[in-house]
């Protein structure tokens, strides 16, 4: 029996990242798949929003949301390799992963919106969307070779 159960779609980039966490750090958990373009009726006990990841933890509770499900996870494993941010300024760290967690977000937006038959489709968001993520990618570039202009 697991301790942990994790709602998730296999598609969610963010739902990805919570499974790679729950792995890196050695965390045992159930992994629930949800389908939330038709979310079950009890889904939305766990997550009114319908939205993937949500972590159900052993006391009952639910985290939703990647971002915090990783800050939980933080708290509880402070001296794991994976928090040690190798002498980055912690904001610099915590710009690093809100961007990324940005793209994915853009990323997805643009996805859901190109799957739209062409006269359905809203070519402003796809423009917006993947100019968001484009820069993004500059951003982390520029980062890689040192030049931090952003």
């Amino acid at each position: 029996m697991h301790s942990y159960k994790l709602h998730m779609s296999l598609r969610s980039p963010f739902a990805r990242r919570v499974r790679l966490l729950l792995e890196e750090l050695g965390v045992a958990y159930e992994p629930v798949t949800v389908d939330v373009f038709v979310p079950p009726q009890w889904f939305l006990q766990v997550n009114p929003l319908a939205r993937v990841p949500a972590l159900e933890l052993p006391t009952g509770e639910i985290i939703a949301d990647s971002n915090q499900i990783v800050a939980y996870f933080k708290e509880a494993h402070p001296a794991h390799a994976l928090f040690n941010t190798q002498g980055v300024r912690p904001a610099r760290a915590l710009n690093w992963s809100g961007l990324a967690t940005g793209a994915m977000d853009w990323t997805v937006t643009w996805f859901l919106e190109s799957l739209k038959a062409p006269g359905m489709r809203d070519e402003d968001t796809l423009t917006e969307a993947e100019g968001a993520v484009v820069r993004a990618f500059a951003f982390f570039n520029e980062e890689l070779r040192g030049n931090q202009k952003f």
